[in-house]
């Protein structure tokens, strides 16, 4: 079953949680925002449910923490609270995550909106080791209107066998990019498949790309 990593510090939201949805999804749980850190990285949860405020630090610290760790940032959060305010609306499109309840929580409504959470979430997992590096690169293609780009962009991380940017190309999973270094000084060509695509549509869209030829100089052997 998929897993749901529950962080609130309120048990009997906690004992809610494992009742409404413990049939469908394996259920890890914790008010201790420290020890959800670790769950995050040693359960592997398809998705997070986390509360706002949290005693140790809040939601939103926990939130960029586990955007910026390459172990977790690619897990879809879905936020609820006892607040209400349009202020937290946009904390949604601020921290991008992938919904926000309040409390008390429609259970129904939060079944579906895992579901969603699943369904768009990015099925590539990570299987080597990436490094923050950039590199610049030089991308030419065709998008998915059919129209041919040809853009210089900076990586933000990169391995052995391919490397994510940030950019605002239009470029279908599975879509086919001609690769070069610009800042190479012997030729470095190559090309590489778009296989994820995070915040789509965003100001901070950004692909992961897995070579298909690596190129024969690439930073990272």
């Amino acid at each position: 079953m998929p897993r749901i990593l529950v962080i609130d510090d309120e048990e009997p939201f906690r004992l809610l949680v494992r009742k409404h949805l413990e049939t469908s999804y394996d259920i890890v749980e914790t008010g201790d925002a420290s020890q959800a850190l670790a769950l995050a990285l040693e359960s592997k949860p398809d998705c997070i449910l986390m509360d706002l405020y949290l005693p140790e630090f809040s939601g939103f610290e926990l939130c960029s923490i586990l955007s910026e760790m390459n172990a977790t940032r690619m897990i879809p959060i879905i936020m609820v609270s006892g607040e209400s305010s349009p202020r937290l609306e946009q904390i949604v499109n601020v921290l991008h995550l992938h919904g926000f309840l309040q409390k008390p929580v429609d259970f129904d409504d939060l079944k579906v909106r895992i579901s969603a959470a699943l369904a768009t979430a990015p099925r590539e997992r990570r299987q080597e080791p990436r490094v923050r590096l950039a590199v610049g690169l030089r991308l030419s293609g065709i998008d998915s209107s059919g129209k041919p780009f040809d853009v210089e962009l900076v990586t933000h991380d990169a391995s052995a066998n391919g490397f994510s940017c940030h950019c605002c190309l239009s470029v279908p999973i599975g879509g086919a990019v001609s690769v070069s270094v610009t800042s190479s000084k012997q030729p470095v060509n190559g090309r590489a498949r778009a296989v994820t695509i995070e915040r789509p549509g965003s100001s901070e869209q950004r692909y992961g790309f897995r070579f298909i030829e690596k190129p024969d100089h690439w930073i990272l052997q």
